[in-house]
């Protein structure tokens, strides 16, 4: 039963490789892995019949053995088969939730970053009065009020490149 949720999971993760509907790849996944699982489980069962009917010397332990295991295959390949694909939708959707509100979030930083840029950007190329002084500043040289005032480039980064 494991090896068959195995199985499963890894159908289920190629299929939503194949699409992003996670009802539609669980569905397909399930029916993908329908014959393999039956299979498996069908040669368990038969299996264990020949202990299930025994009557020789040893059967009165063999008999409850063989229909416990029996039962207890037949019960989890049909869990397997309904509830397995059920919780992988659910933890499908919900991670499939989760990267869209990280994703939400990392566009917020970056409108919010771009905004201050903007302002820090704003603030640096003018001064008090309002004059441009971007024919005095090199490219990623900073500035900062004292410079300004002087209307000289700020001596620590000049210090950094050098």
């Amino acid at each position: 039963s494991v090896l068959n949720g195995v199985v499963y999971a890894s159908a289920l993760k190629d299929q939503l490789k194949v699409t992003r509907d996670p009802s539609k790849a669980v569905v397909e996944a399930a029916v993908y892995t329908l014959r393999a699982v039956a299979t498996t489980e069908l040669v368990a069962i038969i299996g264990f019949l020949p202990m299930a009917i025994a009557s020789s010397a040893g059967a009165e332990v063999q008999r409850p053995l063989a229909t416990v295991v029996m039962g207890g295959v037949l019960v989890a390949t049909i869990l397997s088969r309904f509830l397995l694909p059920i919780a992988f939708e659910f933890l499908v959707k919900l991670a499939q939730r989760q990267e869209i509100r990280q994703m939400e979030r990392e566009r917020k930083m970056n409108e919010y970053f771009v905004e201050e840029m903007k302002k820090y950007k704003d603030i640096n190329i003018h001064d008090t009065h309002g004059h441009s002084h971007d024919s005095e500043l090199e490219p990623n040289e900073i500035h900062n009020e004292d410079d300004s005032k002087t209307n000289k480039p700020n001596q620590k980064s000049k210090k950094k490149r050098n």
